[in-house]
């Protein structure tokens, strides 16, 4: 399911232009996927239309962030580390080659915008313990 559509990329979240309306789905759909995963599949489980408003304006707005990251590195950032030009060590000497795709941090594949957690954390939904009755633990009815 996708979170947002191309008026809300375009005129709400104002992201980096994305003037192909095929590229600009295709990034929203695989962006969409991103939010799906790194909320460990939270909303698909409890359905978008179930959460509260204040959860779906932050779902949109993760999401349109997701594609404006995917935008500027590559569609397949958050999936495929390409590697172009590979690193290597020998002994103490290391030399890495350029990266297409997915952008590296410290040793580490970049998957999701760095604004995505911040965007997310208020709502709840990358809880991962253990339910309680705010969560939908369903005690003592």
């Amino acid at each position: 399911m996708d979170y947002i559509d191309k008026d809300y990329y375009r005129n709400i979240y104002k992201g980096t232009p994305i003037d192909d309306n095929v590229e600009l789905g295709n990034l929203i759909t695989r962006a969409s996927r991103d939010i799906d995963r790194y909320t460990r599949y939270v909303i698909v489980q409890e359905g978008f239309s179930n959460l509260i408003e204040f959860q779906q304006d932050r779902v949109k707005e993760a999401t349109a962030s997701q594609v404006e990251f995917l935008d500027i590195n590559g569609a397949t950032a958050s999936t495929v580390d390409s590697g172009a030009g590979g690193s290597f060590d020998i002994g103490n000497y290391s030399e890495g080659g350029g990266a297409n795709g997915a952008s590296k941090t410290g040793g580490q594949t970049v998957l999701f915008a760095n604004s995505i957690y911040g965007i997310l954390a208020p709502t709840g939904l990358l809880y991962s313990g253990v339910s309680t009755i705010s969560r939908g633990g369903g005690c003592c009815g």
